[in-house]
Formats: C-alpha cells, structure tokens, sequence
C-alpha cells in the first residue's frame, strides 16, 4: 500500500474510533489496527469500498499502486471502466451485493500489462449499518488458473501426456509469468501429501513447498537458460518435512501463455543411504587406522588403492606418493617380487591359501621380515583386486629370515 494509502486507511480507523465514547477509542484503533494488518498479510488484493458513490475506501498491501487519488472509483481503479460495470458478461459485484445482502462470488476476464488474458474471482462480502442497510462492501480478487491454458496442455501428443503423468517422480506445470501451479501428476500428489486440488491456482511459495530461496534459484535459472537439468534443491512435504531433489525443467508454450514442465526427482531416501553409507565408511577408516599392522588394498595389478595410516607411517612413504600410483611391489625386496607376483595371480584366480613370509623394504632402503595375508575382494561376482594385512615379525637371525614360504 503506498503511504496516501496507509494515511486514508489509518485516517478511516480514527474516524470510526471517534464515534465511540472516549474510554473506548484507545481500544477500538488498537482492534482495527490488528485488523489492518491482517488484511495486509492476506496475499490477495482487498479493496473496502463505500456502498453509495463506489469510492474505494481502504485497500491491503498487495495492491501494489495503492489507492489512485484522482479516481479513486473501484469500476475505474479495479476494473479500468468509465462507468458502474454492467454487461452481458460481468455484473457490478456491489450492486449484487446491495440487492441480495449476502456474500456474491463471480468472476472477471481481463488482460494484463503485457496482453496476455487473465482469469480474476471476485469474492464480495457486504458490511451492514445498525439498520441492516448495505454500507461498504469488502472485495477479495484471486486470480485463478487460464482454463484455455490447461485444455492447450492437455491437448499435447500421448507421449508428452504418457511422461507427465506416468512419470514415478513429479512432474508439475507451472506458469511462467505468475509461477501458479496448472497441473501435477500423481506422483507429485503421493510424494508430497497435497491434493491436486490443493495446489492448482497456487504457487509454491504460497504452500510452503519451496523456500523462497530455492523457487528463485530454479526459476532463475529456467528463464536464463530455457531449460535446466539435475539442479539440486530442497522442498517441503505437506507435513513441513523436508526433502532433496534434482530438479529438471523447460519452457514451451501453451496458446500465447509461457509455461514449465519440472520434473522432480526425490533423492532424499538416496542421499540418507549415502550419508550413511559414508559414517559407515568412515567409522572403518577410523578403525583401520588404529591398528598397528599394515592394511592394504591392491587392484589386479598389484597398484595400491588403500593404505591404513599405519603403512605410511611404518614404510616411510607419504599419501602423495600413493595416490601417484605405487605399485606394492615396491614394498618388498626384488628377490621377493617373483614369488609376490605369482601368489597375486593364484589369489585373483579365488585360491584360498595361507600367510607368506616376505621381507618388506621401506623408501629409505631399510628391510624388516613380514608375513601377509589377503583375500579377493569381489564387486558384482567379479574379482576387482586383494584386500589383505601385513604383519611385522620380530628380529630373527640371518639363517631364519623368511624365505617367501607360506605358512599355515
């Protein structure tokens, strides 16, 4: 509401606050001021209008433009006539108020700034004097979905028809100009707890799917790109849960009216088992990491792609150094390295054999006497390498150093 409108407004409540004796006025502007805001948190455009000369009276924050103060007539401001609407198509709300005194909803076609026509539902309401005389009238305009928008929609080919509404994720289309919602499938209405009829001629910041972040970021990136594809975002379900989802959409047209389709995919389920999935992985990490024997894990060439802490540590090489790609190989001494290759191929070929005995060599040239151990590790029935565990053995004398023997 502009400040002209907020001066009238507050002006009106004073004036109707001064008709009551004085111990009551304080009272009486602090219960219409409650009432002023709560018309101004009413998304819809309230107009209050004087029953007798049709001059708007008060009107609510989302009337944009504010009360015009030359003509401030509602069949001029609202409805943009020279005269009291009267047609074959649309009757002047007040003056079906007036004759029958009782609440009259109706509806009004007319085209917006940019042309495009625009379906608005009048819900009219009358305020009466002590006498029962009709002496304002309270407007309520919501603009509804463009019915000729819907049937364009529905006219498209089967397969478009077929991918909306057999569609197991959303699939949802919207206006582009005003956002509203003009159809969901199924799915949309299973996943998120709301009706098709709970959604259609709203938006989703209206319902709280969408935070107002998100809506902005979607929508933003349809309109500068024409289309989007897997952009990750949250919503919220009925119940005000919330939920991941990838968020795929494009333009087209339906008659003269720009409209969306966004495809939905709910990965919310997904990315909990991920999540746990990565505690999970992480907890055996930890573990891995305390132990004091060197934990590894080769792929069918014998290059590393897991080493426990304790391997760096203990071999003196550096994480930089593995993930360059080092072979285990050099792990152990040459005189080793024939009888490492041959039990790697007998263990990717599924046979099951007991610890070897090998001297390991550290990056600085220093050896140490170990027995390892390890086991296929299979992935969707095939071997994809060796998981397995070095054990360092104490000190022996040089006629018992291990000999690349396995033992039980």
């Amino acid at each position: 509401m502009t400040s002209e409108g907020k001066k009238c407004g507050k002006s009106r409540l004073k004036q109707t606050a001064s008709n009551y004796p004085a111990l009551l006025q304080d009272k009486i502007i602090e219960q219409n001021v409650l009432l002023l805001n709560i018309l101004n948190s009413i998304p819809y455009a309230i107009h209050i209008i004087d029953a007798n000369d049709f001059s708007i009276l008060l009107t609510n924050r989302t009337v944009k433009k504010g009360v015009r103060s030359k003509n401030n007539k509602c069949y001029a401001f609202i409805y943009n006539q020279s005269n009291v609407c009267s047609n074959d198509n649309f009757v002047c709300p007040l003056e079906q108020v007036k004759t029958c005194k009782k609440p009259v909803i109706t509806e009004f076609h007319a085209n917006d700034k940019a042309g495009n026509a625009i379906n608005v539902e009048i819900n009219a309401f009358p305020v009466f004097d002590n006498k029962g005389n009709v002496i304002q009238i309270i407007e309520c305009l919501k603009e509804i979905p463009n019915l000729k928008i819907i049937e364009e929609v529905a006219k498209k080919e089967d397969k478009f028809s077929a991918a909306f509404n057999f569609n197991p994720g959303a699939s949802i289309i919207i206006s582009v100009r005003d956002r509203r919602f003009l159809d969901v499938n199924e799915a949309f209405c299973s996943i998120t707890g709301y009706s098709r009829e709970e959604v259609i001629g709203h938006t989703a910041l209206e319902l709280g799917i969408w935070s107002k972040e998100d809506a902005s970021k979607v929508i933003k990136a349809l309109i500068e790109q024409g289309k989007i594809r897997n952009l990750s975002g949250e919503f919220y379900l009925k119940t005000g849960e919330k939920h991941t989802a990838l968020f795929s959409a494009e333009i087209f047209k339906a008659g003269n009216e720009q409209c969306a389709i966004i495809f939905a995919n709910d990965i919310t389920e997904g990315k909990q088992i991920a999540e746990k999935l990565k505690k999970s992985e992480n907890q055996y990490r930890e573990l891995i990491d305390s132990l004091p024997q060197i934990i590894f894990e080769v792929d069918t060439k014998g290059y590393i792609t897991f080493v426990s802490r304790n391997a760096i540590q203990t071999m003196g090489y550096s994480k930089e150094d593995i993930k360059s790609g080092l072979n285990a190989f050099n792990f152990f001494i040459s005189e080793d390295r024939a009888t490492l290759q041959k039990n790697l191929e007998r263990r990717l070929q599924g046979e099951i054999t007991g610890g070897t005995k090998y001297t390991a060599v550290r990056k600085n040239g220093s050896t140490f006497p170990v027995i390892v151990y390890s086991v296929p590790m299979v992935t969707e029935n095939r071997i994809i390498g060796l998981r397995g565990i070095a054990v360092e053995l104490p000190n022996m004398p040089a006629e018992n150093q291990p000999d690349g023997q396995e033992t039980p």
